[in-house]
């Protein structure tokens, strides 16, 4: 996957996932987990962020600070369906 380029999903495993994100990505995906100190440095990166996405679990688990950022930088979030 093409972190760089503007309007791919970017994809985040792991903390240094961070560092490969353009500023100009627009979607971004936690694969295993959503934090608020993760969240918070995405939101700083990548100044063009309207949709996040995660899995269930990763939502179920997600603290209401991380949920309140999302929802005041009006950044859309989709929880992914289970396979």
């Amino acid at each position: 996957m093409s972190y760089g380029q503007p309007g791919k999903i970017g994809v985040i495993s792991r903390y240094s996932d961070i560092e490969k994100l353009s500023p100009l990505m627009s979607d971004v995906h936690f694969r295993k987990f959503l934090n608020c100190k993760i969240l918070f440095e995405v939101l700083e990166k990548c100044i063009s962020l309207r949709k996040i996405s995660v899995s269930k679990s990763a939502y179920s688990r997600c603290n209401s600070k991380c949920l309140k950022k999302i929802a005041e930088k009006q950044i859309k979030i989709e929880i992914s369906k289970a396979k």
